[in-house]
């Protein structure tokens, strides 16, 4: 087998991972990580999601032997003369790490992990991340104060980086204020990198603070 046909059949394997975790990172706020760690994913996930594929097609084969399609040992398939990774096999698979992504978006807002730990009494503990792990799971519309510039950033959160001891945050539709709550600007996106200690975040319920708005709007005009 020549390279360029390993490195067609590789990516068609990847696939099913890719949009999987394009999907995870869709439903989630995206927390910055090494690169690696989401190549690790990808594969974790293509794999799991072929093993359910030929799981099913396994149950439907004995099931109606007259079925044309069967399941494939991908690992084998990649690395054998055969010509491409039958189409069903792949679309099958890319299904499944859509359902995975959505499982898994689920486990992490509700905490399933240490809830099923917690009816074993394997642990009290909710939750074993750091707070800020998990600061924008409730809310991804923040009011940042900057304890350099002095100045209040209103915004979404788009991403932001991992529990290190430089924090970076990615904001869109930001407004800008200064430390006496002066508008000064709009900016469509804005980045910020700071110590854990340069700044602070409070959340307000959104709709609240749009109607907050609305009707100061009105009374100005």
């Amino acid at each position: 087998m020549d390279i360029l046909t390993f490195i067609q059949k590789y990516f068609v394997f990847l696939l099913p991972g890719i949009i999987g975790i394009l999907l995870y990172h869709k439903l989630n706020i995206h927390k910055e990580q090494h690169y690696y760690l989401e190549f690790v994913k990808m594969i974790t996930y293509s794999i799991f999601s072929f093993v359910l594929s030929d799981v099913v097609f396994w149950i439907i084969k004995n099931l109606f032997p007259c079925f044309i399609y069967s399941p494939i040992n991908i690992i084998h398939f990649i690395a054998s003369n055969a010509t491409a990774i039958p189409t069903a096999n792949v679309v099958l698979a890319i299904i499944f790490a859509l359902v995975l992504a959505c499982i898994l978006t689920k486990a992490n807002s509700k905490n399933w992990l240490f809830r099923f730990a917690n009816k074993l009494k394997l642990t009290r503990r909710i939750d074993n991340q750091p707070v800020w792990e998990h600061a924008f799971d409730t809310d991804d519309i923040i009011i940042l104060r900057d304890y350099i510039t002095k100045n209040i950033y209103y915004g979404k959160v788009i991403s932001y980086s991992d529990n290190s001891e430089i924090r970076e945050i990615r904001l869109e539709d930001v407004r800008v204020f200064n430390e006496h709550a002066e508008f000064l600007y709009h900016a469509e996106e804005l980045y910020i990198s700071r110590t854990h200690n340069e700044f602070s975040i409070e959340i307000q319920n959104y709709n609240e603070s749009n109607e907050t708005e609305r009707q100061n709007d009105e009374e100005q005009a």
